[in-house]
């Protein structure tokens, strides 16, 4: 088998290629099992039979197979993914084998089920399994599934559950934890636990309803709604992404600066905090001077940052109550006292 191995491969492809490749596959061939041995017999005539070239078709699933065994992948995946074969040359997807053929390769080899120019999704699983219902089913548990990008970005959902199915580049996720450390911001401090979501794993992003955000300004988590895209990063802007956006828009943080409280709702985007209203229920800022209420800003829209408050266009009710109009940022704000 090593030397018929050998020359299909070098017939279809580079001959010094297919020797170092063919050397690197004996390392692994001689701890395989005998009955799976005889498999790979079997599948190997079965792809040439099938019309499968040397390259891609047929590299994909020798080296698969390589990346199976140098990476200690559980033993009962091989019966299911050569099912899966099976059930895909006999149904009506026989003309996809080739993309099942290179996931799996992905899969066993580096742990890449999709990949194209510009982004590509990694996963790590402590565990996972592969079925067949009318289309190939990969089913990872308690995983790290991690989106890179060639415009110096990644993103990364640990400890998730999930489904993907390759032939339609879809994953159906499952809980799982996302942080804003890529943003300089302290990943056991702020993070958010997704609850389900869906991905195209064409794009570089993700959109996750009914999400719990942690952050150091609330005691308890906020309900809200979490997106994640992968973006140039500019040096002067910085990250944009992760975002969060809260469901409540009454929301208290107590001296947010020192004698400032704010009510209003929450959102994050990147490392940069907003406070966020509606027209019929705008964010509120309350200034005090020696503990007595001074005045009250309104606004649909806040830019909390370290040394300062923005806004676009302010409503300010000083007391006692006299109101007037803003339209330019709110002047610099004291530091935090926290």
């Amino acid at each position: 088998f090593i030397e018929d191995l050998e020359s299909f491969l070098s017939k279809g492809g580079d001959r010094k290629a297919a020797k170092d490749f063919v050397v690197q596959f004996q390392t692994v061939w001689s701890s395989i099992p005998e009955s799976e041995k005889q498999a790979i017999y079997t599948y190997s005539n079965s792809l040439v039979v099938k019309g499968a070239r040397a390259y891609p078709e047929y590299f994909s699933y020798i080296n698969g197979m390589y990346g199976f065994y140098k990476n200690k992948h559980p033993q009962a995946v091989f019966q299911q993914y050569h099912d899966v074969l099976d059930k895909i040359f006999a149904g009506i997807d026989k003309k996809k084998y080739d993309v099942y053929l290179k996931v799996c390769e992905g899969l066993f080899t580096n742990g890449v089920v999709f990949e194209n120019v510009n982004i590509k999704w990694r996963i790590t699983p402590r565990a996972y399994s592969i079925r067949y219902e009318k289309t190939p089913i990969l089913e990872f548990e308690d995983a790290d599934l991690c989106v890179i990008s060639n415009k110096n970005d990644s993103s990364l959902i640990s400890k998730t559950s999930g489904i993907f199915r390759p032939l339609m580049d879809t994953w159906k996720g499952k809980k799982g934890i996302i942080t804003w450390e890529r943003t300089g911001l302290d990943k056991n401090l702020t993070y958010a636990e997704l609850n389900l979501y869906n991905i195209n794993m064409k794009t570089a992003g993700f959109d996750a309803d009914s999400c719990l955000m942690h952050t150091q300004y609330f005691g308890e988590p906020l309900e809200g709604r979490v997106s994640d895209k992968l973006v140039n990063v500019s040096k002067t802007i910085g990250h944009t992404y992760p975002k969060f956006q809260s469901y409540s828009k009454r929301l208290y943080i107590k001296e947010v600066f020192k004698e400032m409280d704010y009510e209003g709702g929450f959102a994050l985007e990147g490392a940069s905090l907003f406070g966020t209203g509606s027209p019929e229920n705008q964010a509120k800022l309350i200034m005090y001077k020696d503990g007595k209420k001074l005045m009250k800003c309104f606004s649909l829209n806040f830019i909390i940052k370290p040394d300062k408050i923005t806004s676009e266009k302010t409503r300010i009710t000083r007391l006692p109550t006299i109101s007037v109009f803003n339209t330019g940022p709110l002047v610099p704000m004291p530091p935090p006292s926290r």
